[in-house]
C-alpha cells in the first residue's frame, strides 16, 4: 500500500507543476479574448470615425450649395431689379420734361453693379447674359447722350429697336438664371 500512495503523490505534484507552467488554461483564454476585443474596438472606433467625418463632410457640402444658391438667386434679382430700375429711367426720359430726373447713368452704374455681383457669385455661364443685359441698356444710354447742335428726338423705331433689345436680353438672362438655379450642383 505503502507504493500506491507514493505514485499517487507523485502524479499530483507532476500534475501540478505542469499548470505553473506555459500551458493553455482559463487565464491565457480570457487574455486571448481581452486582445481580440481590444483590436475589435479599435477597428470600430476607426470606423466610426471615419464615418463620422465623412458624415461631417457631407453636410459642410450641402449647406455650402445652399449658401452658393442662394447668394446665386439674390446677384440674380440684383440684376433683374436694375433693369427694371433702367427701363422705367427710359420710360421717363422718353417725356422730354422729365428728362433730367430720368437718371440713366445712375440707373445704369446701379445695373453694371448688379452685373459684376454676378460675375462674382458665377456660375461663369451667367456671366454673357448679365453682360448682354449691361450692354444694350448702355447703348441706350449711349443714344441718349450723343451730342448734336440741336437735341432731336430719339425717331420711335429705333427708341423701339433699343427698348426691345434691353427686354430681350433681360427675358434671356431670367431664363439661364432659372436653367442655373434649377440645375443640381454635382
Amino acid at each position: 500500500m505503502t507504493f500506491v500512495k507514493l505514485t499517487i503523490a507523485v502524479e499530483k505534484s507532476r500534475d501540478v507543476g505542469d499548470r505553473i507552467g506555459w500551458d493553455m488554461s482559463e487565464g491565457w483564454g480570457m487574455l486571448g479574448a481581452a486582445v481580440l476585443a481590444g483590436i475589435f474596438a479599435i477597428v470600430a472606433g476607426v470606423i466610426a470615425y471615419r464615418a463620422g467625418r465623412r458624415q461631417v463632410a457631407d453636410q459642410g457640402l450641402i449647406e455650402h450649395r445652399h449658401w452658393q444658391r442662394q447668394n446665386r438667386l439674390d446677384a440674380y434679382q440684383r440684376v433683374l431689379t436694375a433693369a427694371d430700375g433702367f427701363t422705367a429711367a427710359m420710360d421717363l426720359w422718353r417725356i422730354p420734361t422729365s428728362r433730367p430726373s430720368a437718371n440713366l447713368a445712375g440707373a445704369l452704374e446701379t445695373l453694371a453693379a448688379a452685373e459684376a455681383g454676378v460675375r462674382l457669385v458665377g456660375p461663369a455661364e451667367m456671366h454673357a447674359p448679365a453682360k448682354a443685359v449691361v450692354s444694350a441698356a448702355g447703348a441706350v444710354y449711349q443714344r441718349t447722350r450723343q451730342l448734336r447742335p440741336i437735341p432731336l428726338p430719339i425717331p420711335p423705331a429705333q427708341w423701339a429697336r433699343l427698348s426691345q433689345d434691353v427686354i430681350t436680353a433681360t427675358n434671356q438672362f431670367v431664363t439661364k438664371a432659372a436653367t442655373v438655379l434649377d440645375t443640381p450642383d454635382d
